[in-house]
């Protein structure tokens, strides 16, 4: 069963739980065994701006960073993300970000499986 889930401001409720990230929660998505939040993505110097919640109230985890794709991002200026969604024939996370770059991550840890490099959605 999935459990109440609201949002104020900064904090996440779940039934009785309640979590306090540091920046204002933009957008939710329940899964059928965690929460994934995606935090203000207008914050500076802060580019992994995605957690997972379990339902109890504890983090999961939190996205790995860009920087462990390849070389290329180890000097880059990352950008946080600006939408996330879940590919429902892949059951993998994508979040896209602020520079149209779409990414793929693991949805049991967090980790980044690849960039998306395909012709865009639209």
């Amino acid at each position: 069963m999935l459990p109440i889930v609201e949002t104020n401001g900064k904090t996440l409720y779940i039934n009785s739980n309640k979590v306090t990230f540091p920046y204002k929660i933009e957008q939710v998505l329940i899964l059928k065994s965690q929460i994934l939040i995606l935090l203000d993505s207008c914050i500076k110097n802060e580019c992994d701006n995605v957690y997972s919640v379990n339902f109890d109230g504890t983090i999961g985890w939190r996205v790995q960073s860009r920087k462990y794709l390849s070389r290329e991002y180890e000097n880059k200026k990352l950008t946080s993300y600006v939408g996330m969604y879940v590919r429902k024939e892949t059951n993998l996370l994508q979040l896209n970000d602020w520079w149209g770059g779409r990414y793929i991550f693991d949805l049991n840890d967090g980790h980044i499986v690849g960039r998306d490099e395909s012709g865009r959605d639209w």
